[in-house]
């Protein structure tokens, strides 16, 4: 049986997610394509992004983030 996965344990898998999509795809994804492939809303995607730019920091490679 699984549990439920917390606000932050949702992001964090959000987050692991959206870098994999990004790294496959190779290229700018539109926002609301992103939010598509994840199933969640802005919301939650700009909090998974956050995540994923803040666990970036020092690794050599950077989310660049557009209004798109």
């Amino acid at each position: 049986m699984t549990t439920p996965l917390t606000d932050s344990g949702r992001i964090t898998e959000l987050s692991a997610r959206a870098e994999a999509f990004l790294f496959i795809e190779g290229e700018p994804l539109l926002l609301n394509r992103l939010e598509k492939m994840l199933g969640c809303n802005s919301a939650d995607l700009s909090l998974a992004l956050d995540s994923l730019s803040e666990r970036q920091k020092g690794s050599g490679i950077a989310l660049i983030r557009t209004d798109t």
